[in-house]
């Protein structure tokens, strides 16, 4: 009796073992489908953003290195403020690290363009009490920070064609913000 007791004790441990794998097979299946659609909503999310932010790039680009309407400068700043912002959301609904990386330098190197246009103006609106190395050298401050923005962007954009789906990763170090 107890050899025909332990058969069917075994046969209920491997029909529960088979009910388990399936339940996690299917657990998985989920898991990874929820990551994936989580991953095309920021992917889609970051597409609708992106033109923006780049129009934004643009419009910095076209600020000359010469005294502007302070109106012009405010609206610039509106501008550059709410594409931050914009990409800021983008960054928080990020799947993962790397693109939540990616989107907030972004954000950062756009406002320290911005940042550097502004001290650029405070220097070439008061030309008397600014000497030519001090405008020269926020030109130069100007271009490092358009450039480092034009490669964060491309990274962004890098990371919304072949972003990762898998498991979140560390988030990069964030580069200092400083203008």
């Amino acid at each position: 009796m107890s050899s025909s007791s332990d058969s069917s004790d075994s046969g209920w441990w491997w029909l529960l073992g088979v009910v388990v794998a399936i339940a996690l097979a299917i657990g998985g299946v989920l898991l990874w489908r929820n990551r994936e659609a989580r991953a095309r909503k920021w992917r889609d999310e970051l597409a609708r953003t992106l033109p923006d932010v780049r129009l934004a790039r643009d419009l910095l680009d076209g600020v000359p290195a010469e005294p502007i309407d302070p109106a012009r400068l405010e609206a610039l700043r509106s501008q550059v403020g709410g594409r931050a912002a914009m990409l800021d959301l983008v960054a928080a609904s990020a799947p993962n690290g790397d693109n939540r990386s990616a989107a907030a330098a972004t954000a950062l190197s756009l406002r320290n363009l911005m940042r550097a246009i502004e001290a650029e103006q405070l220097l070439v609106t008061d030309p008397a009490s600014a000497g030519p190395d001090a405008v020269a050298a926020a030109g130069a401050t100007r271009v490092a920070h358009a450039d480092a923005l034009d490669d964060a962007l491309t990274k962004l954009e890098s990371a919304a064609s072949t972003g990762p789906t898998t498991a979140p990763t560390a988030d990069a170090t964030r580069p200092s913000d400083s203008a």
